[in-house]
């Protein structure tokens, strides 16, 4: 009696959130990644990326470029890549991934798959799950409004041109393309190559700059054990190095800048490399220590 009478009242574990599952032990490292892609694909994710991927380009031409005067295709697209996206892109891409994480953190997720998965690949698997979805979003978000600008737009005559307010010819606005904006060096390729060109460089340099902001903030997230700290350290930084670099008359080497070059007069390439080392050298340092000391946190416990 008094057996049963103890065994009914011993207190349940409690109960994960659904969209948790554990890995079996069997799994690589790709297995455990397809694994966190899939729980990362959820209606929240997808909102957001649909929004981030899709709203500039409708809001531009919807409710921005009725309001000016554009000479060409180039000029279209970098008005439709607008300031929002260009302003929130840490924090977009620190909600990509982070909260799935922090909730995992803040459920004690690991303390029931230490026996089955390994914390390190467990993290590892994480971080390439976020990493390539904010590379996937934020390159199909740079590469929309060009291909919107430069093979919708023309073909249904969404855009009236004006070259004329430069004085300048159509002919003579498509030669000025090549020395506008960073990145646009590629349009000296010629005008049926240069726009893809353009588009393949940009859509790849968002991308890789969106991984990283994905990625950093959920190492953060183990190294500060605050989700408000994590989300908002990455923001933070970009706005404070861009006011810095500004203020001390590098603003080409502005983060902002470095990825969305469109109020600058062109830079040599190599210039957005200088914040991009910056950035990738600080999230490799801490994903280094995190992994390197993962079985040892608190947080991963």
């Amino acid at each position: 009696m008094s057996s049963t009478a103890t065994s009914t009242h011993e207190p349940t574990a409690p109960r994960r959130p659904a969209h948790l599952t554990l890995t079996s032990p069997r799994r690589g490292l790709a297995s455990d990644v397809r694994r966190e892609i899939r729980v990362l694909l959820r209606w929240p994710q997808l909102t957001l990326a649909a929004a981030v991927v899709a709203l500039p380009s409708a809001v531009g031409l919807l409710f921005v470029v009725p309001g000016y005067a554009l000479i060409d295709e180039l000029d279209l697209s970098s008005l439709l890549v607008g300031s929002a996206v260009p302003m929130a892109f840490p924090l977009l891409a620190a909600a990509l991934a982070a909260p799935s994480m922090a909730s995992e953190l803040r459920h004690h997720f690991l303390a029931s798959t230490r026996t089955r998965t390994p914390v390190r690949r467990y993290l590892l698997a994480k971080v390439v799950a976020g990493g390539l979805l904010g590379f996937v979003v934020f390159a199909l978000a740079a590469l929309v409004p060009i291909v919107v600008s430069f093979g919708v737009v023309p073909h249904m005559g969404l855009v009236q041109f004006h070259p004329d307010t430069v004085l300048l010819t159509a002919e003579q606005v498509v030669g000025t393309r090549p020395g506008r904006y960073t990145f646009s060096q590629v349009f000296a390729a010629g005008p049926s190559l240069g726009p893809w060109l353009y588009a393949l460089l940009h859509a790849g340099w968002a991308g890789l700059n969106g991984a990283l902001y994905t990625v950093l903030p959920m190492v953060l997230l183990v190294v500060l054990r605050s989700p408000l700290l994590a989300l908002s350290a990455p923001l933070l930084g970009y706005h404070l190095g861009s006011f810095a670099t500004a203020l001390a008359g590098w603003d080409i080497f502005g983060p902002l800048t470095s990825v969305f070059p469109f109020t600058l007069a062109q830079q040599p390439m190599w210039t957005v490399l200088v914040p991009f080392t910056v950035l990738l050298t600080l999230t490799a340092v801490l994903l280094v220590s995190v992994l390197r000391s993962a079985p040892h946190r608190d947080v991963l416990s």
